[in-house]
């Protein structure tokens, strides 16, 4: 083999195994991207965007056995300020499990009281993603409710301590433009294990700021769904402990299943 056609060869070789390195690269990265994507639960960026650090909620409707005080507050979130009066208390809201989520703060409840304001309100259309639907859009009408985080005691003779680490949420009513189907769930909380499925949404909970108080995560938001009557809860009566004060009250029937959100506003 004369001298020309054996460097022709290596250089043929060359440029063979050159694309064979770039093909198995171009593989790898496909494999990566797949790993990273939501569907199939990886770890890239789209999956990350779907961590949270609030838990599930699941809410219940209530029956105050205390002496309940009107609170006047002041209010700021992502839609501006108001003025208002909370009261009476309604809802209480207990971390939950749902179907694989764990709960990773269990003293963090939520307990919410009607709120009366006359700040007026534009009415606004967001988009909400989450565990459950991906950009939900949905009308936004003035708020109705303002939730606390809250201690609780199962003994209702016993008041918890205060807590820390979660913010306080203003409520506002929401329809949906197009509405989904529902979603079947599997719940645990401290009252007990149900098996259920979500209706529509019917409320969406800002992060605010409550009489000056700084908000730890604007992030994270709460779509509420709401759930169908369940049959044999029997009432829990409990104690709570917030910034109002000590209460005692009678959880009477499960109303909504708070999902952790991410909402962004459509112009």
């Amino acid at each position: 083999m004369s001298h020309r056609a054996f460097s022709s060869r290596r250089r043929l070789h060359a440029a063979q195994l050159s694309l064979v390195v770039l093909i198995l690269a171009l593989a790898g990265a496909a494999v990566a991207a797949s790993a990273g994507s939501p569907a199939s639960g990886g770890s890239g960026p789209a999956a990350r965007a779907l961590t949270f650090r609030i838990d599930h909620f699941l809410c219940y409707k209530v029956d105050p056995t205390s002496r309940q005080i009107r609170h006047k507050v002041v209010l700021r979130d992502q839609f501006g300020r108001r003025t208002g009066v909370a009261y009476p208390l309604t809802t209480l809201c207990n971390p939950t499990v749902k179907n694989a989520t764990k709960v990773t703060r269990p003293r963090l409840h939520l307990a919410c009281y009607a709120l009366k304001s006359s700040t007026p309100f534009k009415r606004r259309k967001v988009a909400v993603t989450n565990q459950l639907d991906r950009g939900y859009q949905l009308v936004v009408t003035a708020p109705q409710r303002l939730c606390l985080p809250s201690g609780k005691s199962l003994k209702p003779t016993v008041f918890p301590p205060m807590v820390r680490g979660l913010d306080h949420f203003l409520c506002y009513p929401v329809s949906p433009l197009k509405p989904r189907g529902p979603h079947s769930v599997k719940l645990k909380d401290e009252f007990g294990s149900f098996e259920t499925r979500t209706m529509l949404p019917t409320v969406l909970c800002n992060p605010v700021s409550k009489n000056s108080r700084a908000i730890l995560n604007k992030r994270d938001h709460l779509l509420c769904y709401r759930l169908p009557l369940l049959a044999g809860f029997k009432p829990r009566r409990v104690a709570i402990t917030n910034q109002f004060g000590k209460q005692t009250l009678v959880a009477a029937t499960q109303e909504t299943l708070c999902v952790p959100s991410l909402k962004k506003v459509i112009p």
